[in-house]
């Protein structure tokens, strides 16, 4: 696994993204590309010490991955 500040990149703030957290408790990142989804839930459940329980993650454009 990479350095778990690497793998992810920032928060996406939207207004979908913020009434997602406000209704349903998910947020949602960029991360790397190349990352895997149990990368992604190790450095999410390391950092805002949390337990992931479900993991959803989309290629929206060819070089961006989102996570919710």
């Amino acid at each position: 696994m990479k350095d778990i500040y690497q793998i992810l990149k920032g928060p996406v703030i939207t207004e979908k993204t913020t009434a997602q957290k406000a209704e349903s408790n998910k947020v949602v990142f960029w991360v790397e590309l190349n990352a895997n989804k149990n990368d992604i839930a190790e450095t999410v459940e390391k950092i805002f010490n949390v337990k992931v329980i479900d993991l959803n993650s989309i290629r929206p454009e060819e070089n961006k991955i989102i996570v919710e």
